[in-house]
């Protein structure tokens, strides 16, 4: 991607909602942006094979305590566990496996995911220019650069001008998150085990694999005008 400090951009996108899409294009394109929509794995495509996609619930590992960000502070802890997740919850997950698998089948060495909801501030490509460079600087496995509107604490450990570790750090949230290709197969070796909504999922898989994640700071928020659903 020409002046773009990230290989690929995915946008996960729910066809019905199109004031979504709608609001999305026309910032990107003013930012002079191109992504790749993922719109299929819609509810209606899916619900008859529901069942064979969730057949395996097992956790990746049993007993285990799932230590979220700041234990302690705002304690987020939860004993590991499998939940049999919603259609649209489903049909998100799959959006996400989709890029996962497309990083892997083209190498791309980093891949940013956004979901249809994420709201773009003023000079885009500049904003992931300066992120993914310390980024991909660091040698970190995720980073992610959306930032929840449920909890706003913000990381002691200031790694660089704009993005932030610490040995806890998982997600904050799925609406805006790159990868690395480093981590891409141990991502994929566990996500066909659909056994929590893709954020639970990829805090199991980063503790599990010990992925390094960082977070961007500021990050980027999700529009509120389009609060109340699943972004799938």
């Amino acid at each position: 991607m020409d002046n773009m400090k990230v290989d690929k951009i995915f946008v996960t996108h729910h066809l019905p909602l199109k004031e979504r899409k709608e609001y999305l294009s026309q910032a990107l394109k003013a930012n002079d942006i191109e992504v790749e929509w993922v719109e299929s794995f819609s509810g209606e495509e899916i619900k008859d094979k529901y069942e064979e996609y969730i057949s395996r619930r097992e956790e990746c590992f049993k007993g285990t305590v799932v230590t979220q960000q700041f234990p302690g502070k705002r304690s987020h802890d939860y004993e590991n566990f499998s939940k049999e997740i919603s259609l649209s919850e489903l049909s998100l997950y799959l959006k996400h496996r989709y890029c996962f698998e497309q990083q892997l089948k083209h190498s791309y060495d980093t891949i940013l995911i956004l979901e249809d909801d994420i709201m773009v501030p003023n000079d885009f490509k500049t904003y992931i220019n300066n992120h993914m460079t310390e980024f991909i600087e660091s040698d970190g496995d995720m980073l992610v650069m959306g930032k929840s509107h449920w909890f706003d604490v913000l990381p002691h450990w200031r790694t660089g001008e704009w993005i932030h570790t610490a040995p806890n750090f998982k997600t904050r949230c799925t609406h805006a998150i790159a990868y690395s290709k480093k981590c891409i197969n141990k991502i994929l070796d566990n996500i066909d085990i659909i056994n929590l909504p893709i954020d639970f999922k990829l805090n199991e898989i980063i503790q599990k694999e010990n992925l390094k994640v960082y977070w961007s700071q500021p990050g980027l928020m999700q529009n509120k005008s389009f609060q109340g659903g699943i972004a799938h």
